[in-house]
Order: structure tokens, then sequence, then C-alpha cells
């Protein structure tokens, strides 16, 4: 159902915690006994006692048939996600019956995910209702704490870990309930929010309910917008509080066709910001930038090389060069730095960045040598779609950077690909249609110049040498690579061996 509340099987044990401790100094502290923080966390997990403010509706069991059949492996009874601003508290009750056996094998394991280093998580209820009888796992349930980085294979680190509960003596018909909460927010976004709830699934829901709490004095601030659903809320007044709720009865599956274009909303989904407009994410993320670190000896150095680059485009391109080519992208999202790039130092002496870190670089690089620029967030896979978004940090997910000539005209470089080469105003720059410049004077989203496409293109010259026909013949194919085609075939042929290039070809 939510996405984090989805039980999953295959687990990768990995350490709690990677890399090591700094005292404030940034001297080396003593490593911790690793496995014995996670089994702390782990022993804190069980608490009974829901948040006071969680309005929930008696746990219901229904024997839908034709419901059941249609879901599968398991039918989801209900799902409740109720969000408290004030304690940055999102809570989530869930009731599931496995319908066979592939059901209780893969939906035996309750996880869900958070950062220890600023959240704290507790499983309120584990019970499994079987025959009329309800068995409450809760208080003998033994609890597991895991670092999984399941973007590894995207060379993303971050915090995170997973609290698992791995179910004893579940069956087929039997209906599973449980509940967490995770309490806390990243501190990189101060008294900024964001939260987005789902409307509509893949599989059948008997009842949904979305229950959002924000203090009085918040009314006027926060906002919210529905994608993709009809269903209105109900607003509530008291306590000093507003309440908005949804309830949602039998939502029906919603299946993808496949192959829809990047900002078309399929499923259904609400969110909620308190960001007034694009200008106030711009200032926030802007904060999250330092230009006037003290330069590192080796960037200095890199500077007074490129000074002696005479024409202004030619030393942005070597700028970029440099950036793309000599420091490689590893991401590192832990804490503050999901949104706020390393310092300089910091980069410089690991070679490597994820996009804040290598924009970052870049903007400095060029602004070192008189050229102004700017780093810009955009959305790689909502692309246009995010103008239907709320403004908020969360519409985005990835940082480019523009540049600005001498002449006033922009150029938009992505300093994260590789094997780029070519004049600067040519170099292929993918489609994301708009972008927020992350500059305290930006008002609104920049739309793009939409990419060339008889810049891109591969051309085959293929040429047939026949002298005679009852001779030997000569075969030539010439292949010419542009655009991100040239980029392609760049990396293609570095990272490839000679052998495996003459076979292929």
């Amino acid at each position: 159902m939510n996405p984090i509340a989805i039980a999953r099987v295959c687990l990768a044990c990995l350490s709690l915690l990677s890399g090591p401790l700094l005292a404030q100094s940034g001297e080396p502290i003593a490593e911790p006994d690793l496995v014995r923080l996670a089994e702390e966390l782990a022993e804190e997990l069980a608490d009974p006692v829901i948040p006071e403010w969680v309005r929930l509706a008696p746990a219901s069991i229904t024997n839908d048939s034709e419901a059941q059949a249609a879901a599968g492996a398991v039918y989801y009874q209900s799902d409740d996600s109720h969000y408290d601003a004030a304690s940055r508290t999102y809570f989530n009750r869930v009731i599931i019956t496995l319908n066979n056996e592939s059901g209780v094998e893969d939906h035996s394991q309750i996880d869900f995910t958070f950062d220890p280093a600023y959240q704290t998580a507790r499983f309120h209820s584990l019970r499994v209702h079987r025959d009329g009888e309800v068995i409450d796992h809760l208080p003998a349930q033994s609890f597991r704490v895991l670092r999984r980085e399941e973007d590894l294979d995207r060379l993303c680190y971050d915090g995170r870990v997973s609290a698992i509960a791995i179910l004893k003596d579940t069956r087929v018909g039997d209906s599973i309930e449980y509940s967490y909460s995770i309490t806390g927010a990243n501190p990189v976004f101060g008294d900024y929010l964001y939260r987005s709830f789902s409307t509509a699934y893949s599989v059948p829901v008997g009842k949904e309910t979305i229950e959002a709490r924000f203090p009085k004095s918040m009314q006027q601030s926060i906002h919210y917008r529905q994608h993709v659903t009809d269903y209105q809320p109900s607003i509530e007044e008291g306590d000093g509080h507003i309440i908005y709720r949804w309830e949602i009865n039998d939502a029906k599956p919603v299946l993808s066709e496949g192959s829809i274009a990047y900002d078309h909303d399929v499923w259904g989904w609400i969110e909620f910001s308190n960001y007034k407009d694009w200008s106030a994410v711009a200032r926030w993320d802007h904060q999250q930038y330092r230009f006037d670190q003290k330069l590192p000896a080796p960037f200095q150095a890199k500077i007074d090389e490129l000074l002696t680059i005479t024409s202004e485009e030619e030393r942005a391109s070597a700028a970029l060069r440099y950036v793309q080519d000599d420091f490689r992208y590893l991401g590192i999202f832990e804490g503050a730095h999901s949104h706020r790039p390393y310092p300089l130092e910091t980069i410089i002496e690991r070679r490597f960045g994820d996009c804040k870190d290598k924009s970052l670089l870049l903007v400095t690089l060029l602004r070192n040598v008189g050229i102004q620029a700017d780093p810009a967030l955009v959305d790689t896979d909502y692309r246009a779609g995010v103008k239907k978004r709320l403004p908020s940090h969360a519409a985005f997910d990835h940082v480019v950077v523009r540049i600005t000539l001498s002449d006033g005209s922009e150029v938009w470089v992505d300093p994260t690909r590789n094997y780029q080469r070519g004049r600067i105003r040519q170099i292929y720059f993918p489609d994301y249609r708009y972008a927020l410049v992350v500059h305290p004077d930006t008002l609104d989203l920049s739309p793009l110049p939409l990419h060339d496409g008889s810049a891109s293109k591969l051309v085959i010259v293929e040429e047939f040498d026949i002298p005679t026909y009852a001779g030997t013949a000569d075969f030539t194919a010439t292949f010419t690579y542009t655009g991100r085609y040239a980029d392609s075939v760049r990396g293609y042929f570095v990272s490839e061996s000679q052998a495996k290039i003459r076979d292929n070809s």
C-alpha cells in the first residue's frame, strides 16, 4: 500500500553505520559497537501506545470474496495514514489478508524505513486475526534494524535503516494488522514541510483513510493540491488545529499501460506544502550553498590554469570537462547532505560527489574565472509535470548548472554527465523542460530550451566496392555520432574491451 509499508522479502544485511565518525573538532573518534547500536534501536521499537492525536476506527475484517479474488496474493482491507505537522510524526496502520501461499511467503515480513540521525520509529501493533481470534504478536516480537542501501546500484548512500519484524506462524486466510509511527524531520528543511499521500494503487483497497493535522497557526501558510483524484476532504477546525481528512471506500486498482508521457499521472495522490511559492524554494535552497568558501590549493591552481585561456567559451568548456572527468559521481546523502553540498575541501579531497557537490564545484570554478553561473533544480522523471506540483523541495531530484555568458546568452550543462566534448554551446543537455535557478532573486520556474533533435543523431554511410561480379568486394561502413549519441559511444569505447567492441561491430 503506502510505499514504505509494503513488506519486502529480500533483505541485504549491511552495517548500521559506515565511515569514520568525527568529533566537533573534526578529529576521528573511536568507532562505536555497530552491532550494539542496531540492537539498541531494535529494543526500542515496540510501543503499544499510539500517538494521542491519532483517530482510528476499530479494526474491521471483511470477507469480500469477489474483492479478495481480484486482489491476488494479498487483499488490503484498510490503510490508515495520519500526519501531525506539529510533531512531524507520520502514523500508518495497515490490515492485509493473506489469500494464498504466495501471500504468506511475501507478506509475513513487515518493514519500514527511517533515518536514526533525526527520526525515532515505533511499532505500535502487530496482530493476527484468525477465525475470529486476535493474536497479539507485539509483546513477544523480536525486531531487527538493518542498513540496506537500496540505491547502492546508483552509487547513492544514505543513513536510512529498515525496522523489520518477521512474523511467526502465519497462515493462508490470516489477516495481519500492523501499525507504526516515524517522528522527526531532516533539520535541513528548517520550518518548511512537505508531505504527500497516495489515493490509488495497482491493487484494490477496501478502505483508505488519510488525515493530515496542522496547527491553526499554519492555516494561512499550508497548501494542498490533489492530482488525478476527485475525492474531496472534510476539513475540521478545533483544539487549535485544522484537520484534512479523506475517506475512500472500495478503491479500484489503477493499472499503468506503460510508455506514458513523463508528466502524465496515472495514480492519484495529494500533496501538502508550506512553501509560499517557487521563490521561497529557491531562497531556501540558496542557503544550502556556500560560494564564499576558502579555495583549497589544488582548486586555486586549476583556476589559475583556466585563466590562461582567453576564449570565454573555451574556458567554460575546460571547467566543465574538469568537473565531469576528474570527479567521479558518488552520493552520500546522510543528514543535511541530502540537500546540502559538502564543503569544497571535502569534495576535492574525495574527488567524488553527487549532483549538488559537482554543481557547487563547477559554479565556484566558473565564478572565479569570470563567468557567471548558478545551480538549478530539475526533475529528471516528471520534467514538465513539475509545473503541476505545489512549490516545494520535493519537486526536484537533480541539480544542474546555468551558465550565463558575457553576451547574455544562457547555456545549461549537467556536471554529472560523462564523456561530453565539443563547444560549450553545442554539448547535449536533456529536455528537462523546467528548472528552478538557485538564486535569491529567482521568482519562478525557468523554461529550458528544447534539445535540437538534429544535433543528436547517428549517420551511417555504407560503401561497396565491387570491381567484378565474379571476384571479391570491399565493404566499408562509416558511423558518425553527434550529440547524446556521441556522449554514449565515447563511454562505450572506454568501458568495453577492444575485443568486445570488435565482436559487436
